[in-house]
């Protein structure tokens, strides 16, 4: 139970950083971006195209653990998500002021 529960909130933290990664490249060009490999991917793909890669990628890694029944890394991957998200949101709240 704990498993899906962890799954599930995986999905829905990557939903987040996907929509807030596009609102920061959005609205504030490519120095919105930290992550080199998903700027990059921004620069190759164009922005839409990136973040569906990026997220379906990322869900396809959690997905991976997620059959395998590996609670832990499961765990890791979701607390980088959270950590991920809250600068997202951080960072979106220094370029509005």
């Amino acid at each position: 139970m704990k498993l899906k529960i962890v799954f599930c909130l995986c999905i829905f933290l990557k939903l987040l950083d996907v929509l807030t990664t596009y609102f920061l490249v959005y609205k504030f060009g490519p120095e919105g971006e930290m992550n080199p490999v998903v700027k990059y991917t921004i620069e190759q793909l164009g922005l839409t195209a990136a973040m569906i890669f990026n997220y379906f990628a990322s869900i396809a890694l959690c997905y991976w653990v997620f059959k395998r029944k590996i609670f832990y890394a499961l765990f890791i991957i979701f607390v980088g998500f959270l950590a991920v998200v809250i600068n997202n949101f951080y960072a979106i709240a220094q370029m509005m002021i």
